[in-house]
């Protein structure tokens, strides 16, 4: 006799299936086995290549065969689950939303095939025939080249299907709202190379999101589905984006710059081709100057140099608000011009949460400058503030240089995470979305991570058709975004980095190269300047038939400033030029770095002079150490909390091999606060009582916490309300690619985590 429970349960489903196979006849589900480490209960699609029960077409005897068994299957599991409801109350099941879900438990032996063919959506997200030139020609799709790694387990194509899938049009299971046309803006893989994880994909140019107002492409659709949910797939192990190409007609539909480096070359006097070297610098200290000393700092590096930037973190400190230090900045700018007969330019800094505020200190600014408004660039920190507020500066300010920096970038771009996008992705996007010039680094000749290899980031920035890592660009005339280099320069490295680069024809902004030069910022502009004409003295021959290193030196027996980067630089000198001091007759220190200029006559403008001259690798280590400076471990996390006066962060930190762990988190507070790598002569008082602080640090467990003063934090103009993306430029802004200088290995880098 049949059990009562079976009964049941065989009713239940007879009349669920029926159902089911009436009114849904396009879905149906596999269960696939557990992933290799265990075995888990699954929902999973059933593709169409597996049962044409599944498919939009019309329904053969194979669709109702397919219906049948997916009754039997159903009934049999109803009327086991049935007569085993007698002992539901020990078996482990759980209750998700009122349902009752029973796991399952299944052999891996018999899994394996199973579970890639319910992910396998290769015939409709996949086709490996497509040619790249024919795609290319056509100009219908955008082109994605990713490096991509499935979990261990899950076929290649089948898990670059489900990427364009997740991608595009599709998802982890079939729906029934599909249609044709849907299926016709596909994304498509088109190029797979499983042993070197190379993946392209095919985005229809459809596919992505335009503006109501004026019908142009918006950079943020592209990346919402180029790196949108695909980053956290189940089966993807990582997915990084190394190239991406643009067809020109849907090129055009994007800002691009309206301005560049030939603009700043015409204010200048240099004309509007090869104006060379623009001499910048970053007012250092970063933060901690108030205005008066700010506006001071501006007049002596401008006595030499010609640009200056506010350092991304600089805006509306309540120690240094707008309304007082722009003003001083004018006051500089008219006085340098005046004395020296030069133009001189500024970038000030207007990133912030609310576009309104971007607005308003832009049109600040401009009212402050007034007819030296052409003189003016605006800086976006477009990283942590993200595109939006580049189109805005851009939209808002067409005859403004746009500067781009991307501070916090290396979380995603680094060499170090295996997603998101490379460093080259993100400034060819800087190009597409309107800035003027952006932050590349230092190519490895600075402190910032690098390669020399990134040149190819310069040229797709400048050329009108440019070769990048799988596809080459054309830009079809639009204006070109100008490298800005910083990081550690100073006029030692730039004539390797010119070499390196093939042309001078950038923006240099060097913080401690100026302001860490024994004489000054004025000398050290100049040096700067000398620095590319020696490497041009030298290309041209003038020195015979000798190396770039023996060239600089023979120009700098004649030019005192640039004699005084050798003196001022001295690590840099023995690394870059060897047997400098016999060649310049010098026996002195081993280092004078910041030691002899007192530009104010201030106590406060830090000594760095060593005495004898220690191993090299130890030299670099403590040429490094600000723990003295920037870190207290006797402050007590309660005492900080209850005082209120402090945002304190949690890191996961780790040093390269052969740092001290306490002596690069403070380097790491120093970056993130009020200093830099070098000691610079502006530093003063006021300036060390903000300095970011560690307080705690675990080596073992790699854990370290810095307590950054509230004052660090810029504010709005407007409203006096605090701004996240200033928060985010200091925790997690160059210090998540900065390197730390080695003679024993060119770069060392740090990996962390904020948590």
């Amino acid at each position: 006799m049949l059990d009562a429970g079976f009964l049941r349960g065989f009713l239940v489903g007879f009349g669920c299936v029926f159902l089911l196979g009436i009114l849904t006849p396009q879905i149906g589900f596999v269960a696939p086995p557990a992933p290799p480490s265990g075995g888990q209960l699954f929902l999973q699609e059933a593709p169409s290549t597996v049962s044409p029960a599944i498919t939009q077409e019309g329904e053969g005897s194979a669709g109702y065969q397919t219906k049948a068994l997916i009754a039997v299957n159903a009934l049999a599991a109803l009327a086991v689950y049935a007569t085993m409801v007698k002992g539901r109350r020990t078996s482990a099941s759980t209750m998700v939303s009122g349902t009752r879900v029973v796991p399952v438990f299944q052999p891996q032996t018999a899994s394996a095939a199973v579970i890639r063919t319910a992910l396998d959506q290769s015939s409709r997200y996949a086709d490996l025939g497509l040619a790249e030139e024919d795609l290319i020609k056509n100009g219908n799709h955008v082109l994605v080249a990713y490096i991509m790694k499935p979990k261990a387990g899950y076929d290649y194509l089948a898990t670059a299907a489900h990427f364009a899938a997740e991608s595009s049009t599709g998802t982890n299971v079939n729906v029934c709202t599909t249609d044709d046309f849907t299926k016709s803006v596909d994304a498509l893989v088109y190029y797979i190379d499983p042993d070197e994880e190379e993946m392209k994909i095919a985005y229809p140019c459809m596919l992505f999101d335009r503006n109501i107002t004026d019908g142009r492409a918006m950079m943020c659709s592209i990346l919402t589905l180029t790196i949108g949910n695909n980053q956290g797939m189940g089966d993807v192990e990582y997915g990084k984006i190394y190239d991406i190409y643009f067809p020109p007609p849907y090129l055009r539909l994007f800002d691009g710059p309206s301005c560049s480096v030939v603009d700043m070359w015409r204010i200048l006097g240099r004309g509007t081709k090869d104006g060379g070297l623009v001499v910048g610098t970053i007012i250092k200290p970063k933060l901690g100057l108030q205005p008066k000393p700010f506006g001071e700092a501006c007049y002596a590096f401008w006595m030499g140099g010609d640009f200056i930037k506010n350092d991304e973190p600089q805006g509306n400190q309540i120690f240094c608000q707008m309304n007082e230090c722009i003003p001083e900045v004018v006051k500089a700018m008219r006085a340098c011009i005046k004395e020296t007969g030069e133009s001189k330019l500024f970038s000030a800094n207007i990133t912030a949460d609310d576009p309104a505020e971007m607005i308003a200190r832009g049109k600040y600014v401009l009212s402050q400058f007034g007819p030296l408004g052409e003189n003016t660039a605006f800086l976006v920190d477009g990283y942590v503030s993200g595109g939006t507020a580049i189109t805005v500066a851009r939209r808002v300010f067409p005859m403004q240089f746009l500067h781009y920096h991307r501070a916090g970038h290396g979380a995603v771009t680094s060499p170090q995470t295996q997603r998101g996008y490379t460093a080259f992705v993100h400034t060819k996007i800087s190009r597409i979305i309107g800035a003027s010039g952006i932050h590349v680094g230092t190519m490895s000749f600075g402190k910032m991570e690098g390669d020399a290899s990134d040149k190819l980031i310069a040229y797709m920035l400048q050329d009108d058709v440019a070769q990048g890592p799988y596809y080459e660009q054309e830009w079809e005339g639009m204006i070109q975004t100008t490298p800005i280099i910083s990081g550690g320069m100073n006029a030692l490295r730039l004539p390797a980095f010119f070499e390196n680069l093939g042309h001078s024809n950038v923006i240099l902004t060097a913080g401690g190269g100026s302001f860490g030069h024994k004489d000054g910022p004025k000398q050290g502009a100049m040096s700067c300047r000398q620095g590319e004409e020696a490497w041009k003295l030298w290309k041209a021959g003038t020195y015979g038939d000798i190396s770039l290193s023996d060239g600089v030196v023979e120009y700098a027996k004649t030019h005192e400033e640039i004699k005084g980067a050798f003196l001022t630089f001295q690590k840099d000198a023995d690394q870059i030029y060897p047997g400098w001091k016999e060649k310049l007759g010098y026996t002195g220190e081993s280092s004078v770095q910041a030691a002899t200029f007192d530009w104010q006559k201030k106590a406060s403008a830090a000594a760095f002079v060593g005495t004898s001259s220690p191993p090299s690798s130890e030299f670099a280590r403590e040429a490094l150490d600000q723990s003295s400076r920037y870190a207290d471990l006797g402050l007590a996390e309660e005492d900080l909390i209850k005082n209120g006066n402090h945002v304190l962060v949690a890191y996961i930190m780790k040093p390269k091999a052969g740092y001290d762990y306490l002596a690069t988190a403070a380097h790491f507070a120093a970056e993130s606060s009020t200093g830099t790598n070098v000691n610079v002569c502006t530093t003063d008082d006021f300036t060390k009582s903000v300095d970011a602080l560690v307080y705690y640090i675990d080596p073992d467990e790699e854990e370290m916490k810095i307590a950054y003063p509230c004052m660090l934090f810029d504010r709005n103009i407007t409203d006096g309300r605090a701004m996240m993306c200033s928060i985010l430029t200091l925790t997690i802004g160059n210090n998540q690619q900065w390197a730390m200088w080695s003679t024993e290995k060119s770069m060392t880098f740090i990996s962390l985590l904020l948590i």
